[in-house]
């Protein structure tokens, strides 16, 4: 388990370069040629998981669609079993709008394609309705369609399943959704994943899911082929 140093670190690496194309090992869950899932270094809950593309690429509007079989039964497999072990799951992601923005020396766009599970019980559709135009999903397949139509976009999915797409045409606040998320779950102060540490948090993600890793025997085929 990790020590209070070690979580120091993978949170310091957090602030420089693209920790997608360089996942800290000690966070990856599960991994396949095209795809990884890891834990989040600063999670909103226990059990907050990342799915990301190895290859980088800026969002999910640009995951080649001949990847999407693939992708969308891995997204299903992690939301399948987070819903076992934890109940309720959202999902979120931010398609190269307001995404992952440092200040100062740093400073960086970290556009490289990343889908949220929190396993909480809320909704944050009526703050994005307020402000976005929407766009239902019918199936996570349709995700390059809308991109090519409608361009930068925050993808929300609610914890019954239905999936947004709300298109950003203008400047944004980085983390929104992380910020939305944060306020619905009363605890404001974990939003900006650049000041917030709390290794408890990561640290009860990996013993609560150290004996519930993605069941080879329970999955798709796609996860199966994950070295878990």
């Amino acid at each position: 388990m990790l020590t209070q140093d070690e979580y120091a670190e993978i949170a310091e690496q957090f602030r420089n370069g693209c920790v997608f194309c360089n996942p800290d090992q000690r966070l990856i869950v599960a991994r396949s040629e095209r795809f990884a899932v890891c834990f989040d270094a600063a999670p909103l809950v226990p059990g907050h998981l990342i799915l990301h593309s190895t290859e980088h690429l800026s969002c999910a509007g640009e995951v080649p669609e001949t990847w999407y079989e693939e992708l969308d039964e891995i997204r299903t497999a992690v939301r399948t079993e987070l819903e076992r072990h934890y109940g309720a799951v959202v999902s979120y992601e931010h398609g190269r709008a307001g995404h992952c923005l440092s200040d100062g020396p740093e400073h960086r766009l970290c556009h490289h394609f990343h889908l949220h599970f929190v396993p909480a019980d809320l909704d944050v559709t009526v703050d994005l309705h307020r402000r976005f135009k929407h766009v239902p999903v019918a199936t996570y397949r349709e995700i390059p369609r809308l991109y090519e139509d409608f361009g930068d976009y925050l993808f929300f999915e609610t914890v019954s399943g239905e999936m947004s797409y709300f298109p950003v045409d203008t400047e944004i606040e980085r983390h929104l959704m992380r910020t939305l998320i944060s306020r619905a779950a009363k605890t404001p102060e974990r939003a900006d994943w650049r000041a917030y540490r709390n290794a408890d948090l990561l640290i009860a993600s990996m013993r609560q899911l150290a004996v519930h890793k993605l069941d080879a025997r329970q999955t798709p085929e796609a996860v199966r082929r994950m070295s878990i």
